[in-house]
């Protein structure tokens, strides 16, 4: 269960009881959550504790609570853990971010085709000195985008209760953080904007706030780095025309370009 160097113990232990909702505990320096049919995860600054019967169930459940783990396990530490993805080049990173299937994640893997490295994806770790923390270089996606479009890169499927692939892509290492991309579908008259954004933009969006620590004595989040903001809202095509146009490789393109323009 290796996982980018994150401090993760495994423990052979028995299942959570049998129940309509999941285990949940907190104590002096950690939170545990658990899964009935698999296993449970327990969480502080200091590691992650796996358990359950056999491998098979802990995978299971590190597999299900894996985003959530690591959210906690950074925000012990003081980091501010954003959903989304990052990317990286040449040690500047830019976070992509928004909302639940706001589609980060596919956007980022099509930027590692524009020279980009794949920083996290799941989540945005950003520490006390702006730097986006570096995790697995791989991204979860529903299976059907996943082999359409990533048919060149290494992936396979994973035990997430959805029909959903791992896909893994080129990689970079931990990278200051230079721009964070919000990211918006909504209708609009414009099918797609890219666009820089000045003032309170990003704090008006209530994902900004990131993830909230539920281990009790855990160290504030820092406040979040003074980076440009770049906007991506996009409209529902109307056609099949309008769906090429917002398709991920043109999304990717597009905003590949307006990163060079500012020389990101």
């Amino acid at each position: 269960m290796e996982d980018c160097g994150l401090p993760i113990v495994e423990y052979e232990d028995a299942r959570p009881e049998a129940s309509p909702v999941a285990l949940w505990l907190v104590d002096s320096s950690s939170v545990t959550l658990g899964i009935p049919e698999f296993g449970t995860v327990t969480v502080s600054a200091d590691r992650i504790i796996v358990s359950g019967p056999d491998a098979q169930a802990r995978e299971a459940a590190w597999t299900r609570l894996r985003q959530w783990a690591i959210g906690q396990h950074f925000t012990a530490q003081g980091c501010r853990v954003l959903p989304g993805c990052v990317v990286a080049r040449n040690g500047r990173a830019v976070a992509l971010t928004g909302s639940t299937r706001s589609g980060a994640s596919v956007l980022g893997l099509q930027l590692t085709r524009h020279g980009w490295g794949l920083v996290s994806d799941g989540v945005a770790v950003i520490d006390a000195d702006g730097i986006c923390r570096a995790l697995h270089p791989r991204a979860t996606l529903d299976r059907r985008p996943a082999e359409s479009l990533f048919a060149d890169y290494p992936q396979e499927k994973v035990a997430s209760g959805r029909d959903r692939n791992v896909v893994h892509a080129p990689a970079h290492a931990d990278a200051r953080l230079s721009a964070i991309v919000p990211m918006q579908v909504k209708d609009a008259p414009e099918l797609l904007s890219i666009n820089l954004i000045e003032g309170t933009f990003v704090e008006e969006q209530e994902w900004m706030a990131g993830v909230v620590c539920s281990i009790p004595g855990s160290i504030a989040a820092v406040q979040m780095p003074e980076v440009l903001t770049i906007a991506v809202r996009r409209s529902s095509p109307r056609s099949l025309e309008e769906l090429a146009r917002v398709a991920p490789p043109a999304l990717a393109e597009r905003l590949d370009a307006f990163l060079r323009e500012l020389r990101l």
